[in-house]
């Protein structure tokens, strides 16, 4: 739910207040939600009630129960290493054939994030409640819960291109314009000509 929020105001900014940060806004978003509930489950785990009733300040090393967790979680935290190490390897790719591959590399990647935020969230709030359900007992209702899941992402996907096709040049001039803000290598009018020509080649 943070990162949801979040993700949009940082990714496009909320000016005067706060100011778009594209790609690097994602990563602040993100943290900033993995703190949240890092910091929402501490407080849960070492409350009151718990410390009484499930022993929750008691510490033991089990070796067993160890690798029952590593068995679970090394699939996903591998496939997110993996994620993380092919987009540094495109990235320094890009980087080493010409600044126009690395300006479209970024500009590409902010709408795709402008795309696929609302299903990152979605999904991660779909994950939690799912597990909650498994625990209480009530997996009947995980099928209903993912029918809805759909219905949103379908709604968001629908308004989403609705948008995109009637506003595209001003949705793609705005990344261009950020990027170029920032990016002083690629502040002259030629530069950005091709830039902005090689981007439409891209997304078409």
């Amino acid at each position: 739910l943070v990162n949801v929020i979040l993700d949009p105001l940082f990714i496009f900014g909320f000016e005067p207040i706060l100011d778009s940060h594209g790609i690097t806004g994602a990563a602040i978003a993100t943290n900033i939600g993995l703190i949240s509930q890092c910091l929402y489950l501490a407080y849960f785990f070492f409350s009151k009630e718990n410390k009484e009733k499930l022993g929750t300040a008691k510490f033991s090393f089990r070796p067993s129960l160890l690798k029952a967790i590593l068995l679970v979680a090394f699939p996903p935290a591998l496939y997110t290493f993996l994620e993380f190490g092919a987009w540094a390897i495109y990235y320094d790719f890009m980087e080493n054939l010409s600044s126009i591959h690395i300006a479209i590399a970024g500009v590409c990647q902010s709408v795709l994030i402008m795309l696929v935020f609302f299903g990152m969230g979605l999904q991660k709030g779909i994950s939690a409640i799912s597990g909650n359900l498994i625990g209480a007992k009530r997996a009947e209702e995980i099928p209903d819960l993912v029918h809805s899941g759909l219905k949103l992402i379908g709604l968001y996907g629908f308004i989403t291109s609705f948008f995109i096709f009637l506003l595209q040049d001003q949705i793609f001039q705005l990344f261009l314009s950020d990027f170029m803000n920032d990016s002083p290598s690629s502040r002259s009018e030629e530069h950005t000509s091709e830039l902005q020509s090689q981007f439409r080649i891209s997304y078409a």
